[in-house]
Protein backbone atom coordinates (compact mmCIF):
# COMPACT_ATOMS: atom_id res chain seq x y z
CA UNK A 1 0.00 0.00 0.00
CA UNK A 2 1.10 2.91 -1.05
CA UNK A 3 -1.36 6.62 0.31
CA UNK A 4 0.88 10.15 -1.27
CA UNK A 5 0.24 12.86 0.42
CA UNK A 6 1.75 16.32 -0.28
CA UNK A 7 3.26 18.51 2.58
CA UNK A 8 -0.14 21.06 1.72
CA UNK A 9 -1.97 18.10 3.04
CA UNK A 10 -0.23 17.27 5.97
CA UNK A 11 -0.21 20.96 7.31
CA UNK A 12 -3.93 20.22 7.07
CA UNK A 13 -4.05 18.86 11.08
CA UNK A 14 -7.19 17.38 10.33
CA UNK A 15 -5.30 14.98 7.45
CA UNK A 16 -2.08 14.55 9.50
CA UNK A 17 -1.44 10.87 10.50
CA UNK A 18 -2.14 9.11 13.45
CA UNK A 19 1.26 8.97 14.75
CA UNK A 20 1.66 12.62 14.05
CA UNK A 21 -1.16 13.41 16.68
CA UNK A 22 -0.86 11.26 19.99
CA UNK A 23 -0.26 14.00 21.80
CA UNK A 24 -2.83 14.05 24.87
CA UNK A 25 -3.26 10.19 24.24
CA UNK A 26 -2.60 7.73 27.13
CA UNK A 27 -0.38 4.49 25.84
CA UNK A 28 0.03 1.60 27.91
CA UNK A 29 1.22 1.98 31.49
CA UNK A 30 -0.44 5.56 32.19
CA UNK A 31 1.90 7.22 29.92
CA UNK A 32 0.30 10.50 29.03
CA UNK A 33 1.64 12.12 25.63
CA UNK A 34 2.90 15.46 25.67
CA UNK A 35 4.47 18.12 23.16
CA UNK A 36 6.06 16.95 19.82
CA UNK A 37 9.80 17.54 20.06
CA UNK A 38 10.26 17.38 16.24
CA UNK A 39 8.22 18.01 13.41
CA UNK A 40 7.45 15.42 10.69
CA UNK A 41 6.91 18.52 8.28
CA UNK A 42 10.31 19.35 8.45
CA UNK A 43 13.06 18.85 5.86
CA UNK A 44 15.96 18.77 7.91
CA UNK A 45 14.38 17.13 11.00
CA UNK A 46 17.50 14.92 11.89
CA UNK A 47 15.29 12.08 12.25
CA UNK A 48 17.21 10.05 10.74
CA UNK A 49 21.04 8.75 10.12
CA UNK A 50 20.19 6.11 7.22
CA UNK A 51 16.50 6.03 6.54
CA UNK A 52 14.44 4.99 9.20
CA UNK A 53 12.36 7.64 10.82
CA UNK A 54 10.89 8.49 14.57
CA UNK A 55 8.69 11.21 15.62
CA UNK A 56 9.52 12.30 19.18
CA UNK A 57 7.30 13.43 21.82
CA UNK A 58 7.74 14.43 25.75
CA UNK A 59 5.44 11.99 28.09
CA UNK A 60 4.66 11.79 31.68
CA UNK A 61 3.76 9.46 33.81
CA UNK A 62 2.50 10.30 37.60
CA UNK A 63 4.57 13.62 37.32
CA UNK A 64 7.84 11.58 35.74
CA UNK A 65 9.04 13.30 32.74
CA UNK A 66 10.50 10.67 29.71
CA UNK A 67 11.28 10.80 26.23
CA UNK A 68 9.21 8.73 23.43
CA UNK A 69 10.31 7.85 20.46
CA UNK A 70 7.72 6.48 17.62
CA UNK A 71 8.84 4.71 14.60
CA UNK A 72 7.45 5.98 11.92
CA UNK A 73 5.69 3.46 9.74
CA UNK A 74 3.06 6.41 8.14
CA UNK A 75 6.72 7.13 5.98
CA UNK A 76 7.13 3.88 5.33
CA UNK A 77 3.80 3.51 3.90
CA UNK A 78 4.65 6.23 1.61
CA UNK A 79 7.68 5.10 -0.46
CA UNK A 80 7.99 2.97 -3.33
CA UNK A 81 8.44 0.10 -1.86
CA UNK A 82 6.28 -0.21 1.06
CA UNK A 83 6.42 -3.36 2.42
CA UNK A 84 10.49 -3.61 2.35
CA UNK A 85 10.18 -0.41 4.18
CA UNK A 86 7.36 -1.45 6.65
CA UNK A 87 9.61 -4.12 7.33
CA UNK A 88 12.66 -2.04 8.09
CA UNK A 89 11.06 -0.04 10.45
CA UNK A 90 9.81 -2.92 12.80
CA UNK A 91 13.04 -4.75 12.11
CA UNK A 92 14.67 -1.57 13.27
CA UNK A 93 11.95 -0.96 16.74
CA UNK A 94 12.27 -4.70 17.26
CA UNK A 95 16.59 -4.59 17.03
CA UNK A 96 16.87 -1.29 19.62
CA UNK A 97 14.43 -2.68 22.20
CA UNK A 98 16.96 -5.78 22.10
CA UNK A 99 19.76 -3.47 22.65
CA UNK A 100 17.54 -1.42 25.16
CA UNK A 101 16.38 -4.37 26.81
CA UNK A 102 19.94 -6.13 27.26
CA UNK A 103 21.87 -2.58 28.35
CA UNK A 104 18.16 -2.24 31.34
CA UNK A 105 19.40 -5.97 32.56
CA UNK A 106 22.80 -4.83 33.14
CA UNK A 107 22.54 -1.40 34.72
CA UNK A 108 24.54 0.51 32.47
CA UNK A 109 25.17 3.60 34.27
CA UNK A 110 25.94 5.87 31.31
CA UNK A 111 23.51 4.57 28.51
CA UNK A 112 20.12 6.29 28.85
CA UNK A 113 18.16 3.86 30.40
CA UNK A 114 14.50 2.08 28.56
CA UNK A 115 11.61 2.60 30.51
CA UNK A 116 8.66 0.91 28.34
CA UNK A 117 8.81 -0.52 24.48
CA UNK A 118 5.92 -1.85 22.79
CA UNK A 119 4.56 -3.46 19.44
CA UNK A 120 0.55 -3.00 18.67
CA UNK A 121 -1.47 -1.54 16.21
CA UNK A 122 -3.31 1.48 15.73
CA UNK A 123 -6.32 2.68 13.39
CA UNK A 124 -4.67 5.22 10.29
CA UNK A 125 -7.74 7.92 9.35
CA UNK A 126 -6.12 8.47 6.56
CA UNK A 127 -6.44 5.14 5.32
CA UNK A 128 -10.28 3.66 6.70
CA UNK A 129 -10.80 0.69 8.20
CA UNK A 130 -6.95 0.00 8.44
CA UNK A 131 -4.62 -0.60 11.18
CA UNK A 132 -1.01 0.00 10.96
CA UNK A 133 1.60 -0.93 13.51
CA UNK A 134 2.54 1.36 16.35
CA UNK A 135 5.99 0.81 18.06
CA UNK A 136 7.35 3.02 20.20
CA UNK A 137 10.08 3.11 23.03
CA UNK A 138 10.42 5.48 26.11
CA UNK A 139 13.39 6.94 27.69
CA UNK A 140 14.33 8.59 30.87
CA UNK A 141 14.71 11.95 29.80
CA UNK A 142 17.71 14.05 29.88
CA UNK A 143 16.36 17.10 31.86
CA UNK A 144 19.40 19.59 30.41
CA UNK A 145 18.58 18.17 27.12
CA UNK A 146 21.69 17.29 24.77
CA UNK A 147 25.37 18.05 24.33
CA UNK A 148 24.55 19.87 21.15
CA UNK A 149 22.19 22.02 22.46
CA UNK A 150 23.80 22.87 25.55
CA UNK A 151 26.95 24.18 23.55
CA UNK A 152 24.71 26.11 21.62
CA UNK A 153 23.04 28.21 24.47
CA UNK A 154 26.64 29.15 25.76
CA UNK A 155 29.91 28.27 24.63
CA UNK A 156 31.40 29.04 28.16
CA UNK A 157 32.95 25.52 29.09
CA UNK A 158 36.01 25.06 30.51
CA UNK A 159 37.73 22.39 29.95
CA UNK A 160 36.73 20.27 33.48
CA UNK A 161 33.47 20.15 32.00
CA UNK A 162 34.55 18.68 29.03
CA UNK A 163 36.49 16.17 30.02
CA UNK A 164 33.79 15.15 32.59
CA UNK A 165 31.48 14.77 29.83
CA UNK A 166 34.12 12.77 27.56
CA UNK A 167 34.89 10.53 30.47
CA UNK A 168 31.22 9.49 31.17
CA UNK A 169 30.68 9.17 27.39
CA UNK A 170 33.98 6.73 27.72
CA UNK A 171 32.51 4.48 30.61
CA UNK A 172 29.50 4.25 28.60
CA UNK A 173 30.98 2.81 25.30
CA UNK A 174 33.27 0.90 27.13
CA UNK A 175 30.10 -0.55 28.88
CA UNK A 176 28.34 -0.91 25.68
CA UNK A 177 31.54 -3.07 24.41
CA UNK A 178 31.83 -4.92 27.50
CA UNK A 179 28.16 -6.61 26.42
CA UNK A 180 28.85 -6.96 22.90
CA UNK A 181 27.21 -4.19 21.79
CA UNK A 182 28.74 -0.96 19.50
CA UNK A 183 27.00 2.57 19.27
CA UNK A 184 28.09 3.75 16.19
CA UNK A 185 26.59 7.10 16.34
CA UNK A 186 28.30 8.83 18.63
CA UNK A 187 27.74 12.58 18.58
CA UNK A 188 27.00 15.98 20.56
CA UNK A 189 23.05 15.75 19.68
CA UNK A 190 23.41 11.71 20.98
CA UNK A 191 24.96 12.37 24.74
CA UNK A 192 22.58 13.74 26.84
CA UNK A 193 23.09 15.87 30.05
CA UNK A 194 21.26 14.62 33.47
CA UNK A 195 21.32 17.36 36.37
CA UNK A 196 19.21 15.47 38.45
CA UNK A 197 20.57 13.69 41.34
CA UNK A 198 23.94 14.54 39.60
CA UNK A 199 24.28 11.92 37.13
CA UNK A 200 26.12 13.67 34.87
CA UNK A 201 26.00 12.51 30.68
CA UNK A 202 24.96 9.52 29.32
CA UNK A 203 24.54 8.21 25.90
CA UNK A 204 21.46 8.56 23.89
CA UNK A 205 20.25 6.89 20.73
CA UNK A 206 20.54 3.17 20.22
CA UNK A 207 19.38 3.21 16.84
CA UNK A 208 22.03 2.67 15.03
CA UNK A 209 23.82 0.19 17.78
CA UNK A 210 25.08 -3.18 16.56
CA UNK A 211 25.02 -6.82 18.36
CA UNK A 212 27.24 -9.16 18.19
CA UNK A 213 24.08 -11.05 19.20
CA UNK A 214 21.22 -9.92 16.99
CA UNK A 215 21.84 -8.47 13.43
CA UNK A 216 20.05 -5.35 12.11
CA UNK A 217 19.44 -4.02 8.34
CA UNK A 218 21.76 -1.32 9.02
CA UNK A 219 24.70 -3.61 9.97
CA UNK A 220 25.27 -4.09 6.25
CA UNK A 221 25.55 -0.20 5.68
CA UNK A 222 29.36 1.08 5.39
CA UNK A 223 28.13 3.84 7.62
CA UNK A 224 25.12 2.66 9.83
CA UNK A 225 25.24 6.64 11.33
CA UNK A 226 26.19 10.40 10.85
CA UNK A 227 28.81 10.61 8.34
CA UNK A 228 30.00 13.86 10.21
CA UNK A 229 31.38 11.73 12.87
CA UNK A 230 31.84 8.43 10.80
CA UNK A 231 35.49 6.92 11.04
CA UNK A 232 37.24 7.90 7.46
CA UNK A 233 36.59 4.56 6.52
CA UNK A 234 33.37 4.16 6.46
CA UNK A 235 33.53 7.39 4.07
CA UNK A 236 35.39 5.67 1.67
CA UNK A 237 33.44 2.22 1.66
CA UNK A 238 35.62 0.19 3.50
CA UNK A 239 34.85 -2.60 5.91
CA UNK A 240 36.43 -5.29 7.88
CA UNK A 241 34.94 -8.83 9.37
CA UNK A 242 35.62 -7.79 12.52
CA UNK A 243 33.93 -6.39 15.48
CA UNK A 244 36.71 -4.55 17.22
CA UNK A 245 38.12 -2.96 13.60
CA UNK A 246 34.61 -2.31 12.23
CA UNK A 247 32.48 -1.39 14.94
CA UNK A 248 34.75 -0.68 18.60
CA UNK A 249 37.20 1.44 17.10
CA UNK A 250 34.59 3.40 14.72
CA UNK A 251 33.20 4.09 18.47
CA UNK A 252 36.16 5.47 19.66
CA UNK A 253 37.14 7.01 16.32
CA UNK A 254 33.97 9.66 17.28
CA UNK A 255 34.76 9.70 21.14
CA UNK A 256 38.23 11.38 19.35
CA UNK A 257 35.90 13.20 17.09
CA UNK A 258 33.88 14.28 20.06
CA UNK A 259 36.78 15.48 22.13
CA UNK A 260 38.08 17.48 18.83
CA UNK A 261 34.52 19.51 18.29
CA UNK A 262 34.98 20.12 21.90
CA UNK A 263 38.59 21.29 21.61
CA UNK A 264 38.49 23.31 18.21
CA UNK A 265 34.66 23.33 17.12
CA UNK A 266 35.25 21.10 14.00
CA UNK A 267 35.14 17.22 13.74
CA UNK A 268 38.31 15.08 13.25
CA UNK A 269 36.89 14.37 9.83
CA UNK A 270 36.62 18.26 8.80
CA UNK A 271 40.71 18.95 10.35
CA UNK A 272 41.80 15.97 8.69
CA UNK A 273 40.29 16.06 5.08
CA UNK A 274 40.51 19.63 4.51
CA UNK A 275 44.00 19.10 4.52
CA UNK A 276 43.98 16.30 2.12
CA UNK A 277 43.69 17.60 -1.75
CA UNK A 278 40.56 17.38 -2.91
CA UNK A 279 40.49 14.40 -5.79
CA UNK A 280 41.39 12.46 -2.87
CA UNK A 281 38.05 13.04 -0.48
CA UNK A 282 35.51 10.36 -0.37
CA UNK A 283 32.94 11.77 -2.93
CA UNK A 284 35.74 11.71 -5.70
CA UNK A 285 38.11 8.61 -4.99
CA UNK A 286 36.90 5.44 -6.44
CA UNK A 287 39.81 3.57 -5.43
CA UNK A 288 40.81 1.22 -2.57
CA UNK A 289 41.01 2.72 0.88
CA UNK A 290 44.40 1.01 1.24
CA UNK A 291 45.02 3.45 -1.69
CA UNK A 292 44.42 6.50 -0.36
CA UNK A 293 44.79 5.86 3.25
CA UNK A 294 48.58 7.70 2.84
CA UNK A 295 47.62 10.60 2.16
CA UNK A 296 44.84 10.94 4.81
CA UNK A 297 47.26 9.88 7.74
CA UNK A 298 49.79 12.53 6.22
CA UNK A 299 46.68 15.30 6.76
CA UNK A 300 45.86 13.38 10.31
CA UNK A 301 50.00 14.32 11.30
CA UNK A 302 49.84 17.65 10.21
CA UNK A 303 46.28 18.47 12.02
CA UNK A 304 47.99 17.54 14.84
CA UNK A 305 51.17 18.94 14.54
CA UNK A 306 49.00 22.19 13.76
CA UNK A 307 46.97 22.35 16.69
CA UNK A 308 49.26 20.97 19.55
CA UNK A 309 49.87 25.24 20.08
CA UNK A 310 46.62 25.18 20.86
CA UNK A 311 46.29 22.92 23.90
CA UNK A 312 47.19 24.02 27.00
CA UNK A 313 50.69 23.00 27.86
CA UNK A 314 49.89 21.16 31.07
CA UNK A 315 47.48 18.66 29.24
CA UNK A 316 49.40 19.05 25.82
CA UNK A 317 51.30 15.17 26.14
CA UNK A 318 48.23 13.28 27.57
CA UNK A 319 45.68 15.06 24.63
CA UNK A 320 48.00 15.03 21.84
CA UNK A 321 48.42 11.35 22.55
CA UNK A 322 44.76 10.99 23.11
CA UNK A 323 43.47 12.25 19.35
CA UNK A 324 46.82 10.34 17.66
CA UNK A 325 45.55 7.12 19.45
CA UNK A 326 41.58 7.47 19.08
CA UNK A 327 41.44 9.24 15.66
CA UNK A 328 44.25 7.42 13.85
CA UNK A 329 42.80 6.78 10.36
CA UNK A 330 43.77 3.08 9.83
CA UNK A 331 41.22 1.23 11.90
CA UNK A 332 43.68 -2.01 12.06
CA UNK A 333 45.71 0.25 14.56
CA UNK A 334 43.56 2.31 16.42
CA UNK A 335 43.18 2.28 19.92
CA UNK A 336 45.80 2.13 22.64
CA UNK A 337 48.83 1.02 21.53
CA UNK A 338 49.93 -1.70 24.57
CA UNK A 339 46.28 -2.85 24.40
CA UNK A 340 46.44 -3.95 20.75
CA UNK A 341 49.92 -5.47 21.37
CA UNK A 342 48.75 -7.61 24.15
CA UNK A 343 45.30 -8.48 23.09
CA UNK A 344 44.74 -7.77 19.01
CA UNK A 345 40.58 -8.37 20.23
CA UNK A 346 40.42 -5.12 22.18
CA UNK A 347 41.36 -1.46 21.35
CA UNK A 348 41.79 -0.34 25.45
CA UNK A 349 38.86 1.30 25.98
CA UNK A 350 39.68 1.06 29.44
CA UNK A 351 43.04 2.90 29.07
CA UNK A 352 40.91 6.11 27.41
CA UNK A 353 38.43 5.99 30.60
CA UNK A 354 41.22 6.39 32.82
CA UNK A 355 43.17 8.65 30.68
CA UNK A 356 40.03 10.80 31.13
CA UNK A 357 39.17 10.66 34.24
CA UNK A 358 42.58 11.63 35.05
CA UNK A 359 42.55 14.44 32.81
CA UNK A 360 39.32 15.49 34.27
CA UNK A 361 40.75 15.56 37.81
CA UNK A 362 43.61 18.23 36.58
CA UNK A 363 41.27 20.14 34.81
CA UNK A 364 39.15 20.90 38.09
CA UNK A 365 42.59 22.12 39.66
CA UNK A 366 43.43 23.90 36.84
CA UNK A 367 40.24 25.55 36.67
CA UNK A 368 40.31 26.24 40.72
CA UNK A 369 43.26 27.85 40.36
CA UNK A 370 42.77 30.03 37.23
CA UNK A 371 39.57 31.20 39.44
CA UNK A 372 41.87 31.90 42.15
CA UNK A 373 39.90 29.38 44.29
CA UNK A 374 42.30 26.98 46.77
CA UNK A 375 43.41 23.60 45.46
Amino acid sequence: MNVNLDVQQLQDKRALPAIYQLSGKELEGGWIVGEMLKSPLDEDDGYSSGGTFSVCYSCSNGGKAAFLKVFDVFRALQSADALQELQNVTTAFRHESFIVEICKKAGLSRVVRGLASVETKIAEPLMAGVTIPFCYVIFEVADRGDLRRMLRRTSEVDLAFKFKILHEVAVGLSQLHKNRIAHQDLKPSNVGIFQRDSVGAKILDLGRATSLDFSAFHDALACPGDNSYAPPEQLYGYTTDSFVDRRASGDLFQLGSLLCFLLFWQTANQQMLRRVPREFWPQNWTGKYEDVLPYIQEAFAQWLNDVESEIPEWCRSDLMNLLRHACDPDPLRRGDPKARMQRPTSIGMDRFVARLANLTRRAEVAVRIARGQPN
